[in-house]
């Protein structure tokens, strides 16, 4: 597993997916969702909002059970182009965030 150290929130002026600048929780320009988790604690309840369907909010009190972040290694593929000359194509690297909120309402 690699392990790669991620900026905090302050430092990422720029969105990753467009490199648009971000202000607030949403990149202006492609729509792209931010969602700072530094303030999480492991050890305390915490209040979780989300939409599910994108119509009704709901609001739940649930207890951080596991976090993992990983990262997949890139794979790569082939293409041709306009000439006919073969391309390998590296693809970028995935980022896996998988956490487990266990509900205490």
């Amino acid at each position: 597993m690699t392990v790669k150290k991620i900026k905090p929130r302050e430092e990422v002026l720029n969105c990753p997916n467009c490199s648009a600048p971000i202000s607030g929780d949403r990149c202006d320009y492609c729509g792209t969702q931010f969602i700072d988790c530094t303030t999480i604690r492991t050890d305390k309840p915490f209040y979780l909002k989300f939409s599910p369907d994108g119509k009704n909010t709901i609001i739940s009190k649930v207890f951080l059970e596991d976090m993992t972040v990983c990262m997949e290694q890139p794979d790569f593929c082939y293409g041709r182009d306009i000439d006919g000359v073969i391309h390998r194509t590296f693809l970028p690297p995935t980022r896996r965030f998988t956490a487990t909120y266990v509900s205490v309402d």
